[in-house]
């Protein structure tokens, strides 16, 4: 500041007589800390507009006096408001409070005692204005900026006021959005951007930053650490070659210039360790990411990102062909996973290609994957040395444990032979549910059945079939076991043949693989291989004109379940004596200090019940000792009734027990033979009874058909079942009802009724909030609803999102009063309906289209509280006859409608045809909806309280929305 008080003594005078007692009074009169000083000394100036071109000894005349410099649309006002004689010379304060970008706060500066002479200022840093104080001020609800009075955070200036600021500090991330990765940063858990800039405008503020290597909250196992970052505090330009995300909207922004935020330009990520290489957690490079005011935001997408052999999903192996991920608004909003995976039942060679979502699970706070297996053909099944085609139902289900993935599959396709011994010829086995895993017993689940062809089945140029297919586990190892039967007739449809039961065991074969790295982990990797043919029990057929008979008899020898013994069964029936099958069943074996049996028939016979028009159709029974269900389902329970299968009730479906004693069994078919389309069905009773000769369990089951007849009971219009059961030793009773309703598909609905009663607890649930009974009406209308009484009674499902998206609230209130519930004093009940439309129409060039969605719901308790229960303070009675209601309801209804096409003009030199399709349009008039939450009690006292809410949006250019909260009446405290 050269030659700013060239007449050096006529500048004394004039501040020694004149502006020292002003300075003086000034002073005095401020007595903040450091940064408000600076501001009131600022706004002073400001407020009396006392500004001077330049600081020359003319300029001075009052004080306080400020020089201002506008930069853009920004101002810059330097302010000095004393001067000071001392013996060594004379010295003035100067000020500055600077507006920091995307913030109402100011940065304070000052320098004190700037001496001066007739040549000008004395020296250069000294006259420079320092940062008075420690500033923290917050940007957004993201990010804070901290600076420190640490001599790098000052403003330049000159005669002619402003020149230039420098700044050096650090953003701090809200810990509740970003988290610091404490792998690579330790203890400190702030995120922070240390930045140092030197600018003539600081609303022009671009500035590198190196940013802490930090995770994203709800989302710890994604790491991402920056390598080239840009601040932008800047509403006038964006950082040099900056690129936003693909689909990136901020509904701040007017122009993309007036984005605010910091420019990930360059970064790597670390994935989870589900996704990574075995041992290690992979590193990828990202580019293009953005964290503002919403967030973290990006996408990005990585191929080949790890070998088959690289991926373990707990011994699977599996590879990672491609990787893609989207962060919006800090949340993982959309991710997917594509490559392969190696299933141990299939050769080592193939492998099934597989594609996942990849979504953030906000009831666990983790990072989940939807896995989607495309199906495949030809593979190698090695268990069973047979050819496998999957279908696309298989699925393939992921789950998480210890930082792996552990897969499950549940398989469904065909099995063929083609082996030089044994050729299917066409013939397939299909398989539902096969279900592999990745730890002991590995094949948990299958179900199999036979198809032939009219080429049949040959072994050793011989005629074979093939019937009662099992799989299973033996000794931890798959096995696939069915019956050949040879024919040695030349006539198939005559004669006698004979069979054999034929099982194919697998063995599995594990290894231990160790991966080190900063996340050692062992793995245990299996193998499946086929073992052993065995072969066991005899099969025969009889078929002459008159006579059809099948037999079976299987031996066990130390088998693990039925130790050592034999299973019979034989079907058959007589030409114009019993023209159905019918079925005799005996099993009998000993297993270590005691012997079992049973037997059983199952007897197909037309029996009308004298006056009452119902017929029996069938019966079925057996006796058995020492042996207990092997199943309890109720499908179990009826299908022998049912006719389903004739080995549904054979000895196979129960296993040897030395605590069950005698039992028996029985059931019958029944039709109303006025007409069977009327009614038909099945029950079956069974009662067991201990080895010392009491009661055990009843169980009473049955299906009921109506408007079918018993080969129409697949679609049948409405249809249930029931299933009773009680267990005597344990006091436990458990009745479930249920009813399915397809009425030619206009009407179409499922309910449920369960009754449970035990010593400890009881209930009864029509319907549960998780499970209620459902009616749709002609595919426009939906009803659900409950009734519940008693113990353990389900807490009320949250609102739809519709509901949500307008009042941001995701839950009710529900009431529940387990005291008056176990009492029986009090009941639980609720409903929603729901529908939605959809309509367009299609005119010459354009088209009217809109949609309408509505939706109520309730859940409430009535609670009886006694005729002579009263409002405490008013002694007015309590709802009526001391029943009073108690709950919570929903409402919400939107609709939109627009009008879209193509307007036709007149055709030019680039058109082929008679018109061009020159200009498409596509208006939204109007978009609104309304949702309302109400809670409260009734009918007295009548008290209501929620929250209604509302947005619209008319043409694009109207719009807005609105929430508030109502309450209506009084509540009170119930005294009875």
């Amino acid at each position: 500041m050269k030659n700013c008080f060239k007449k050096y003594f006529l500048i004394q005078f004039f501040l020694f007589y004149i502006g020292m007692p002003l300075l003086q009074a000034q002073t005095d009169s401020i007595s903040n800390p450091a940064i408000d000083k600076v501001i009131s000394v600022v706004n002073s100036v400001e407020q009396a507009s006392n500004y001077i071109d330049e600081l020359s000894p003319d300029s001075i005349a009052s004080l306080p006096i400020g020089m201002i410099k506008k930069i853009g649309e920004a101002r810059y006002v330097i302010a000095i408001d004393s001067v000071n004689f001392k013996p060594t010379g004379a010295y003035f304060n100067a000020y500055a409070a600077i507006d920091f970008p995307g913030s109402d706060k100011k940065l304070a500066f000052e320098a004190v005692n700037i001496k001066f002479n007739p040549k000008g200022v004395v020296g250069g840093n000294q006259a420079r204005l320092m940062l008075v104080s420690q500033h923290l001020i917050r940007i957004n609800n993201i990010v804070s900026l901290r600076v420190l009075p640490d001599g790098k955070n000052f403003v330049e200036w000159d005669c002619n006021g402003f020149k230039a600021i420098s700044l050096k500090g650090e953003f701090i991330f809200n810990k509740g959005k970003l988290k610091a990765d404490k792998s690579q940063t330790g203890s400190d858990s702030l995120v922070r951007a240390t930045f140092e800039i030197y600018t003539s405008d600081i609303h022009d503020f671009i500035a590198q930053v190196n940013i802490t290597p930090f995770t994203i909250d709800g989302l710890e196992d994604w790491s991402f650490n920056v390598k080239n970052a840009t601040v932008d505090m800047s509403e006038l330009h964006n950082a040099q070659n900056m690129i936003f995300p693909a689909g990136y909207n901020n509904p701040n922004m007017v122009t993309p210039q007036m984005w605010t935020g910091f420019y990930l330009k360059d970064l790597k990520v670390k994935l989870p360790t589900q996704i990574s290489k075995a041992g290690k957690r992979t590193e990828i490079e990202v580019h293009n990411l953005l964290i503002d005011n919403m967030g973290v935001t990006g996408l990005f997408q990585i191929n080949n990102l790890m070998t088959m052999n690289e991926g373990s999903m707990s011994g699977w192996g599996f590879s990672v062909e491609e990787l893609g991920v989207g962060f919006v608004c800090n949340q993982l909003n959309s991710g997917h996973l594509k490559g392969k995976v190696h299933i141990p039942v299939f050769d080592s060679a193939q492998a099934l290609v597989y594609n996942a979502n990849i979504y953030y699970n906000p009831q666990n706070k983790n990072t989940d994957y939807n896995f989607i297996i495309n199906t495949a053909n030809n593979l190698e099944f090695k268990v069973a040395s047979a050819k496998i085609d999957l279908y696309n139902t298989s699925v393939l289900s992921i789950s998480q444990q210890n930082g792996l993935f552990k897969p499950k599959a549940v398989l469904n396709g065909k099995i063929s032979f083609t082996n030089s011994k044994f050729d299917s010829k066409g013939g397939y086995l299909t398989f539902q549910s096969l279900t592999v895993e990745t730890q002991s017993p590995y094949i948990t689940n299958g179900i199999f059945t036979l198809h032939t062809s009219v080429n049949q089945t040959r072994a050793a140029n011989y005629p074979i079939s093939i019937a009662d297919i099992t799989f299973g586990i033996d000794m931890g190892a798959p096995i696939l076991g069915f019956s050949v039967t040879l024919n040695v007739a030349d006539n198939p449809q005559t004669g006698f043949s004979m069979g054999t039961k034929i099982r194919l065991k697998g063995k599995v074969e594990t290894s231990i693989q160790t991966f080190t790295g900063d996340n050692p982990i062992t793995v245990t990797k299996t193998n499946y291989k086929f073992d052993k043919v065995v072969v066991d029990g005899i099969s025969l057929k009889i078929k002459t004109s008159v006579l059809d008979l099948e037999g079976l008899i299987v031996f066990r020898d130390n088998d693990p379940v039925y130790g050592d013994g034999f299973y019979g069964q034989v079907l058959f029936s007589i030409e114009n004596v019993i023209p159905e099958k019918a079925a005799l069943y005996a099993c009998y074996g000993a297993k270590e200090n005691y012997r079992y049996y049973y037997y059983g028939a199952s007897i197909p016979c037309n029996l009308p019940l004298g006056s009452i028009p119902i017929a029996i159709t069938k019966l079925v029974g057996g006796v058995y000792n020492h042996m207990r269900p092997q199943y309890t389902s109720q499908q179990h329970y009826v299908a022998a009734a049912a006719g389903v299968s004739s080995t549904t009730n054979t000895p196979m479906t129960y296993v040897p027990d030395q605590a069950y004693g005698f039992g028996f069994k029985a059931g019958v078919g029944f039709i109303y033979y006025p007409s069977e389309k009327t009614a038909n069905g099945d029950v079956m009773l069974e009662v067991s009874f201990t080895s010392s000769g009491g009661l055990n369990t009843v169980n009473l089951s049955g299906d009921v058909f109506i408007m079918a007849e018993r080969s129409e009971r697949a679609k049948a219009p409405i249809k249930g079942n029931i299933v009773i059961q009680y267990d005597a030793l344990n006091k436990v009773f458990d009745a479930n009802a249920s009813i399915t309703v397809n009425a030619y598909n206009a009407v179409t609905g499922t309910g449920t009724t369960k009754i449970h009663i035990e010593p400890a607890y009881w209930y009864v649930a029509v319907g549960k909030p998780s499970t209620p009974v459902t009616v749709n009406i002609l595919n426009l209308v939906n009803a659900t609803s409950y009734f519940m009484v008693g113990s353990l009674i389900e807490p009320a499902q949250a609102p739809p999102p519709e509901v949500n998206s307008i009042l941001g609230q995701s839950g009710i209130t529900s009431v529940r009063n387990q005291s008056q519930l176990q009492s029986g004093a009090g009941f639980c009940t609720g409903a929603k309906i729901y529908s939605n439309i959809n309509k367009q129409f299609d005119l010459d060039f354009f088209k009217v289209y809109g949609g309408f969605n509505f939706g109520v719901g309730f859940d409430m308790m009535m609670m009886n509280y006694g005729k002579d229960a009263y409002c405490s303070g008013s002694g007015s009675k309590v709802g009526m006859n001391g029943w009073l209601a108690s709950g919570s309801m929903y409402l919400y209804m939107q609709g939109s409608v627009g009008v879209s096409g193509n307007i036709k003009f007149l055709p030019d030199c680039n058109c082929e045809s008679n018109w061009c399709y020159c200009s498409d349009f596509n208006i939204k008039i109007f978009d609104g909806g309304v949702a309302a939450i109400v809670s409260g009690k009734m009918p007295k006292p009548l008290f209501l309280s929620g929250q209604f809410g509302c947005y619209y949006n008319i043409l694009g250019k109207i719009s807005g929305n609105f929430n508030y909260d109502y309450s209506y009446g009084e509540d009170c405290n119930i005294v009875n």
